[in-house]
């Protein structure tokens, strides 16, 4: 496995976007409607030799991507010393003061290096300067799992993605609680920190860490939980932790084996499954179908178990 990228902590490091560049400064870009991202090209997470860039490119871009996700996380931490503005998107779905702080961190870091490139995420888009021309596009949920964040509870994240078309080249999901950073670079590797990091060996359901997600809306909350019932009770422990981004990096560092969500956005996901798919783990959609970016359901887990988790699966989703 190569050597991880040189992980960048702080929000005063000098980011080099490319090798022997020094960054822009930073373009603000004019604004689009949040919650909108456009898909380009019709390729799953394949070969890559299909992607136009190179090793020491996707290197220098998770410098970026690992800085941009500290900084978000910092800014949510330091967002959360102070009462936390919040409002209601939808039902159970919520954004916060510390929600759009992270985001603007996030996205002043990347556009500092890389002003050409898009931006889309979960509370706002922002366009870049129009210099790009490769199809490259930012993908950031800068809090997963926001509900545990205003509650004060700990498994919240940052995530951070770079695309093109429907390719995913780096990754990096910084949980600011345990200042832990995973990341990933496509073909390269994925990281914990400067650890390499695989998924675990779980050969047999009864040994098995279930990760069941939590929809948004009763409807498809209770249908997941009806489904689970079908898997869960044959295997070791349930979790619910509450962000789809640290779920799928549990599971590329071996600390769960399951994760099963039936409706998840594309930055809930970018990150997470490059980082998952480089440790070595196994991702689908419901019908055993290798998952594509922007595909909201998930069944990731650990190689050894995905046929029998499916399997299960299929004879709740039949029953």
């Amino acid at each position: 496995m190569a050597n991880p990228p040189h992980l960048l902590k702080g929000s005063q490091t000098t980011i080099i976007a490319r090798v022997g560049q020094v960054p822009k400064t930073r373009l603000p870009g004019r604004r689009a409607r949040p919650g909108r991202i456009r898909l380009r090209g019709d390729g799953a997470m394949t070969s890559a030799s299909a992607i136009a860039c190179d090793a020491a490119f996707l290197r220098s871009a998770a410098q970026v991507a690992a800085a941009a996700a500290r900084s978000g996380g910092q800014a949510a931490l330091e967002a959360r010393l102070r009462p936390l503005d919040m409002r209601h998107k939808g039902p159970r779905d919520l954004v916060t003061s510390g929600d759009l702080a992270a985001q603007e961190a996030v996205m002043s870091t990347i556009s500092a290096a890389f002003p050409g490139h898009d931006i889309v995420s979960e509370e706002g888009n922002r366009a870049g300067d129009g210099s790009d021309g490769q199809g490259f596009s930012w993908v950031v949920d800068p809090v997963d799992g926001t509900t545990n964040y205003y509650r004060g509870l700990p498994f919240f994240s940052v995530s951070v993605a770079l695309v093109q078309g429907k390719q995913l080249l780096v990754g990096a999901v910084y949980d600011p609680s345990r200042d832990e950073l995973f990341t990933a670079i496509r073909g390269l590797g994925a990281w914990l920190d400067e650890q390499p990091i695989r998924v675990a060996d779980t050969a047999t359901l009864e040994e098995t860490v279930f990760g069941l997600g939590s929809p948004y809306g009763a409807q498809a909350m209770r249908r997941n939980l009806d489904l689970s019932l079908d898997i869960v009770p044959r295997c070791a422990t349930l979790r619910t932790i509450g962000s789809a981004a640290l779920s799928l990096c549990y599971i590329a560092s071996g600390r769960m084996d399951v994760y099963m969500h039936p409706l998840l956005s594309p930055w809930d996901t970018a990150a997470g499954a490059l980082v998952l798919k480089e440790a070595g783990g196994t991702m689908t959609d419901w019908q055993g179908r290798d998952w594509q970016f922007g595909g909201p359901e998930v069944l990731a887990s650990s190689p050894k178990v995905h046929a029998e988790v499916l399997a299960l699966l299929h004879a709740a989703l039949e029953g």
